[in-house]
């Protein structure tokens, strides 16, 4: 019996081996290369040499998945007679289904410059987590890459382009801006006054097309000199509404259509960066109800030397909010309101009825005697020059707010 069991147990044992292998074995999709083409030359001296170039390709996936791809590119001299490796791509994620995925290497920085010379490239796409090839271009497309012209950027005449943000508005805290402020220096690695103009461009994270934006025109620089550019993006100049974007800076000499630097989504200060417009930026607060409550008058003369101001201040969005709020005073006599005194920060959310606020008013700062109208104004904690009164009531408008008797506390004895 017990030679019987041995033999079926090492058939279970090989087909479940044998299971477990194809079960993890990595499909073989089908991938082309259906285009290849040279972008963003830059050649400073404009003597046809570049110090750097993108080498783009759209990859198309016939079957309908997601998979993960990395670039090889090989280079050489073109009289040479063998390629050498040149840079991996970073990896991409694409699309099936027959769709466009564009994807590209940079030839030059961030990868090593070539010297000067005439030089042929290919290009090999294979799955990341694999070794197996699974795309290069056909003859026809391999021809684009061909003799190609190339040189170091210290043989070039040289710009470079740093890209920051500034003044971000966000006032309702939830990482999209409402606007910001775009830094631009350029710099020129001669020691020469240059014209520049500067264009600056933008897409939705998800797409692959940049719409212009703002353009800066005839822009003079000096060398390395700092020459800091800068323009608002967002509402204060055009509002973006609620996504992530990409944006795209393109540098020429005024007057030329040759491109001699740029910054992309690749510059992580450019890519995915949030906005939002005003209307889905903002909130607005109001002041839903004023009484007065513990009044004290120990002398009976309904004037009293101190009472508690209570206000219930509301926010049209479900959310926390931190804020203060300064009182004024105005005495009958007088035709403008008078600063009294401003309470400590305190947390409101949305509309709760339950986060009220109040506040002594007639000591320690006390009121001579006399009837006065008051008013309170909401403030956010944020810095003063963005400070604005985002609600206020006052006697003009609410009665519980008028003809209030105050009197010091020497005037309030029995």
């Amino acid at each position: 019996m017990l030679r019987k069991i041995i033999p079926v147990a090492s058939i279970i044992l090989y087909v479940f081996i044998c299971c477990s292998c194809d079960s993890t074995k990595d499909e073989d999709y089908t991938y082309t290369v259906d285009s290849v083409w040279w972008s963003d030359g830059l050649d400073g001296n404009q003597d046809g040499y570049y110090h750097f170039k993108r080498l783009n390709f759209n990859l198309r996936l016939a079957e309908s998945v997601t998979r993960i791809v990395k670039a090889r590119v090989y280079y050489k001299i073109q009289q040479a007679s063998g390629y050498s490796f040149y840079a991996f791509s970073n990896d991409f994620e694409v699309q099936g289904n027959g769709q466009n995925n564009n994807l590209f290497v940079s030839i030059g920085e961030p990868n090593r410059e070539l010297n000067r010379g005439v030089y042929d490239f290919s290009l090999e796409v294979y799955e990341s987590n694999n070794d197996r090839l699974e795309a290069v271009p056909d003859s026809a497309q391999s021809s684009k890459l061909l003799g190609q012209y190339f040189e170091e950027s210290a043989g070039d005449r040289s710009y470079s382009l740093t890209a920051w943000w500034s003044e971000e508005y966000d006032r309702n805290e939830n990482g999209y801006w409402r606007y910001a402020k775009l830094n631009l220096d350029i710099d020129v690695d001669e020691n020469t006054a240059k014209t520049v103009d500067a264009i600056v461009y933008y897409k939705n994270s998800t797409s692959a097309d940049y719409t212009e934006y703002y353009t800066f025109q005839n822009v003079e620089i000096l060398g390395d000199n700092p020459d800091t550019l800068s323009c608002y993006v967002g509402s204060e100049y055009e509002e973006l509404s609620y996504d992530q974007y990409d944006f795209r800076i393109e540098v020429y000499e005024s007057g030329s259509s040759v491109m001699v630097t740029f910054l992309d989504q690749e510059n992580d200060a450019l890519k995915d960066v949030a906005f939002e417009s005003e209307d889905e930026d903002n909130y607005y607060y109001s002041i839903d109800r004023v009484w007065w409550s513990n009044e004290i008058d120990l002398d009976n003369d309904t004037y009293t030397r101190s009472r508690i101001i209570n206000f219930n201040v509301d926010v049209d969005k479900n959310e926390q909010r931190e804020i203060f709020a300064k009182i004024y005073y105005r005495h009958q006599d007088s035709a403008d309101y008078a600063y009294y005194d401003s309470t400590d920060y305190f947390t409101i959310t949305g509309v709760d009825t339950s986060d009220y606020y109040s506040w002594l008013v007639g000591t320690p700062i006390q009121l001579d005697s006399a009837e006065y109208d008051f008013m309170v104004s909401i403030f956010e904690n944020i810095v003063d020059s963005l400070r604005v009164a985002e609600a206020s009531t006052s006697g003009y408008s609410d009665t519980t707010l008028t003809n209030k008797r105050f009197e010091n506390i020497i005037q309030d004895t029995p």
